[in-house]
């Protein structure tokens, strides 16, 4: 096994008494695992990042955040029914036939004649001046 130092030797005798006194051990060889499997995966920064601040945003561990978060991006929840989606409506007080959508127009429409009768009271203006002179 080569040189082992003390702390190495030390770690390794505490592996060993605790696998005498415990049934399992994440760290110790086990035939099957039962209980839960332990994976390394490696994230994105802008993933841990997300998922650090939801661990301090729900005051959770990170292991649980992780799990709640692949459930739900695994699909959904069978233990939470999912509510639907409806859409609320009220009345706009617009009669039948009157597109709201268009109102914006009308207002362009209104504005545009507007300007045309203000420039032809200034042009009518202009030629009553030239015409004074």
């Amino acid at each position: 096994m080569g040189t082992q130092t003390a702390e190495t030797r030390d770690w390794i005798d505490s592996l060993n008494y605790l696998s005498l006194h415990e049934e399992h051990l994440d760290i110790q060889y086990c035939e099957h695992h039962d209980v839960s499997m332990r994976t390394t995966l490696t994230l994105d920064d802008d993933v841990a990042d997300a998922l650090k601040e939801r661990v301090r945003h729900l005051d959770q561990p990170f292991k649980q955040v992780v799990n709640d978060v692949l459930r739900r991006g695994l699909g959904p929840d069978a233990s939470q029914p999912t509510d639907q989606y409806r859409v609320r409506t009220h009345s706009t007080g617009f009669a039948p036939g009157v597109d709201p959508l268009k109102l914006n127009q009308l207002v362009d429409e209104f504005e545009t004649e507007a300007y045309l009768e203000k420039e032809a009271r200034v042009a009518r203006a202009a030629s009553e001046r030239a015409d004074d002179q």
